[in-house]
C-alpha cells in the first residue's frame, strides 16, 4: 500500500525558504530596516502665532530619528493676496543659510545640527505676509515637506 504526503524533497525546499525568510527577517529588524523614518520635521504650534508686523517666525520640532542640518531645510510660501513670501535674508531660502555650529572653533559658513525630537527656531523670517491666512511650505532635502497655515491680522 503506497501512502500519501509531501515527498522529502519538497518538505526540505520548504524548509529552507522558511529558514531563509525568517533569516532575512532578523537581519532586517537589526540593522534597522524597520525602526521608522529618520528625518521627519513637524511644524511647531508657535509657528500659527508668529506673525508680527507682516513677518512670520518658523518653529519647527526634528520629529525623527536622526539630526537634521538646517542648512538642509528650505522655507517658502504666498501671502493671503497670492504674492511670494520673502525670506528676511537676501539671496536664501534655507531656515539657517549663515548659523554657527555649536563650535568653539568653527563661526563661519556654517550652520545648526538639530538632535532628534528636538524644537527649533529658524534664523531666516519669511517676510511680505498680508492680513489674512498666508501660506507657509518648509521642505527637507529628503523631500518631507511641512505646509502650514498662519494667520496674520
Amino acid at each position: 500500500m503506497m501512502q500519501k504526503g509531501v515527498s522529502t524533497v519538497i518538505a526540505t525546499i520548504i524548509l529552507l525558504i522558511i529558514t531563509i525568510s525568517l533569516v532575512g527577517l532578523l537581519a532586517a529588524f537589526l540593522f534597522g530596516f524597520f525602526s521608522g523614518q529618520t528625518n521627519i520635521l513637524a511644524m511647531d504650534s508657535a509657528t500659527f502665532q508668529s506673525c508680527v508686523s507682516g513677518q512670520i517666525t518658523v518653529y519647527l520640532r526634528n520629529e525623527g530619528n536622526n539630526q537634521i542640518d538646517t542648512l538642509n531645510i528650505t522655507l517658502s510660501g504666498t501671502n493671503a493676496q497670492n504674492g511670494n513670501l520673502v525670506p528676511s535674508i537676501t539671496g536664501s531660502n534655507k531656515c539657517d543659510p549663515y548659523a554657527p555650529l555649536c563650535s568653539s572653533t568653527v563661526t563661519t559658513n556654517c550652520h545648526n545640527l538639530i538632535p532628534a525630537h528636538t524644537s527649533f527656531t529658524c534664523s531666516n523670517k519669511l517676510t511680505s505676509a498680508t492680513s489674512g491666512n498666508n501660506n507657509v511650505i518648509v521642505q527637507l532635502y529628503t523631500g518631507n515637506s511641512v505646509p502650514a497655515s498662519v494667520f496674520c491680522s
